[in-house]
């Protein structure tokens, strides 16, 4: 029996601030400032579990009730006016504004709300993977990050297997879970170990390896950007997963204004991947 099939678990843990702040500060969420809180759309929450919409509209039939003592809520009228109005100030391609201002109505999750639904969903395997890890780090008090040292942490996998992270020497190999998107000819220069820094405009607490997604678009025309790699515009493997790096540091890069994810041990695949879900700009959770 999964630890939180129970109600009354679901509810000790999130009743407890400090645990759910300290879990979801492991998950880098894609968290938007509303009326003072911290929520996701529910388009948000199907796309960090890697679900359809449709998948979350199952939950919030059998669950409704329990989500919304947890925080979620559907906007309307001149409360969904409001949202629109604080999301257009965003700079997140996660965000599908054009279909967000034809929609009469929005769900949207507090961080409370949406770590009930982790809990309650079952057709997600990337829910599973954060339920184990979440029951795990319960158990020893409050939820933390992996310790980098001698050990092993297991996580169980939605088919029942079982897969290892261990940590040598300072370094933690962990299932990869995650992707981001990058175009070319950056993902080939980060594989070739010539870049080794990638500019973003949000600060991310990732601190693992991510598969690297070549993006479909590609309109980088600096022909030193290509030189480099000894490579020609178009000659390069686009929407496609193609290796993976791992994210070790981030900082605030005051000559660009932005922040600078470092990027460290980049592996090129053998074969790609190619996901089945729609790619994102952002970290997203690829399914294959």
């Amino acid at each position: 029996m999964d630890f939180f099939d129970s109600y009354l678990n679901r509810c000790h843990v999130l009743d407890d601030k400090k645990k759910i702040c300290a879990i979801a500060s492991t998950m880098d969420l894609p968290l938007i400032t509303f009326q003072g809180r911290s929520i996701l759309t529910k388009e948000l929450a199907a796309t960090v579990l890697g679900v359809s919409p449709a998948a979350i509209d199952d939950c919030l039939a059998s669950s409704g009730h329990e989500l919304g003592k947890f925080g979620y809520e559907v906007l309307r009228g001149n409360t969904l006016k409001a949202f629109m109005t604080t999301v257009a100030k965003y700079e997140s391609g996660d965000l599908d504004l054009a279909a967000m201002a034809k929609a009469p109505q929005l769900g949207i999750f507090t961080v409370q709300s949406f770590l009930d639904l982790v809990m309650i969903i079952r057709t997600s395997p990337h829910a599973a993977l954060l339920r184990d890890t979440m029951v795990k780090r319960c158990a020893q008090g409050l939820p933390r990050p992996p310790k980098q040292g001698k050990g092993v942490l297991r996580l169980k996998a939605s088919e029942g297997k079982t897969t290892t992270a261990c940590s040598t020497e300072g370094h933690t190999w962990m299932a990869i879970t995650r992707a981001i998107s990058i175009r070319q000819p950056y993902v080939e220069q980060i594989l070739q170990g010539k870049k080794t820094e990638e500019y973003r405009s949000m600060k991310t607490n990732i601190r693992e390896r991510v598969y690297l997604y070549a993006s479909l678009q590609s309109d980088v025309d600096d022909p030193e950007d290509w030189f480099i790699i000894d490579a020609e515009p178009g000659s390069l493997p686009v929407g496609l997963i193609v290796g993976s790096v791992e994210i070790v540091d981030c900082y605030w890069q005051d000559d660009d204004e932005r922040f600078a994810y470092v990027l460290e041990r980049p592996k090129r695949l053998e074969s790609f991947l190619k996901p089945r879900n729609q790619p994102q700009p952002k970290f997203w959770l690829p399914v294959f």
